[in-house]
């Protein structure tokens, strides 16, 4: 399950520190991680940053997916 997560153009070189590293917002692999923050707080100040953002909802469940397919990968590899 793919889903859409946007940083605003203005916010792309904001360095972010969250997830034990520090970096520019557009450089960032994690950003689901800060979009979850975002939600589970309702921060105004993380909020910002997105143009588009999925539910909270959507994220758990392209979480679950993600982990449950390179689970099954490690099975069938082994």
């Amino acid at each position: 399950m793919a889903i859409e997560i946007k940083i605003k153009k203005e916010f792309e070189a904001e360095v972010v520190g969250f997830n034990g590293a520090a970096l520019p917002l557009g450089q960032r692999t994690d950003i689901d991680v800060l979009a979850t923050l975002a939600l589970q707080s309702s921060n105004h100040n993380l909020l910002r940053y997105f143009e588009k953002l999925p539910t909270l909802q959507e994220l758990e469940t392209a979480k679950a997916s993600t982990f449950i397919k390179k689970t099954e990968e490690k099975i069938i590899n082994k």
